[in-house]
């Protein structure tokens, strides 16, 4: 992973794109078109997604933590600057390895919270939705608030986990019908879910739906 060449194709990306634009995006193409340096253009949005896409990254460094770390962090400032936003990509990205190592879910957002982030809101919010794994993943999620920014999305990511840590299907199935902007909250769910043996595997079906099913397997292989 090379930051800035990701940050020319992510770039490129755009070019011709003729779909929706959320503000994190179109600050941060503007800022570049006025000559900010790519690492200084993110925008000062605080919703999830930039953490969001630390997938592919945990697939080829979940063996480097320190590096997985770095470029986690690093991707997620080129469109988002909140500093909390940043941190939810290397606390994800440290729970995933944990979880990949064979660590349950809920232990390992325990060990990240405490090892990594234990004066932050970050650790006080994964505390909170632990103790409410009991309670209704639908209705907590409309209790805490549907929006992609961070101080609704990131604790509606551990609610999820928290109740469905033993299956996968329900817990993303229940996240994305809760609503609102479910997009950053359930990617990061199924990020934690989805690396952990013990939360079951994606039903074929969801697969097989897929568009770039078949392009995303060929990746992987």
């Amino acid at each position: 992973f090379e930051i800035e060449a990701f940050s020319k194709k992510w770039q490129n990306l755009f070019s011709d794109y003729t779909g929706y634009f959320d503000g994190a995006t179109k600050t941060t193409l503007a800022n570049l078109k006025n000559g900010s340096l790519f690492l200084n253009a993110g925008s000062e949005s605080n919703d999830l997604a930039g953490a969001a896409r630390i997938a592919p990254l945990i697939y080829f460094y979940h063996n480097d933590i320190e590096l997985l770390v770095k470029y986690s962090r690093e991707q997620t400032m080129l469109t988002h600057r909140d500093p909390h936003v940043i941190d939810a990509s290397e606390f994800f990205a440290r729970t995933s390895v944990l979880v990949l190592n064979g660590e349950h879910p809920v232990d390992a957002l325990k060990k990240t919270a405490r090892d990594h982030f234990s004066k932050s809101l970050l650790s006080e919010w994964t505390a909170k939705r632990i103790e409410s794994k009991n309670e209704d993943t639908i209705t907590t999620l409309n209790n805490i608030g549907l929006t992609c920014h961070i101080h609704q999305a990131f604790p509606g990511v551990i609610q999820t986990i928290a109740r469905h840590e033993n299956d996968l299907k329900t817990g993303l199935s229940e996240c994305i019908s809760a609503g609102g902007d479910n997009a950053a909250r359930s990617i990061t769910a199924g990020i934690i879910l989805g690396s952990s043996k013990y939360s079951g595997e994606l039903p074929e079906e969801w697969i097989k739906g897929l568009r770039a099913g078949e392009r995303i397997k060929n990746f992987l292989n």
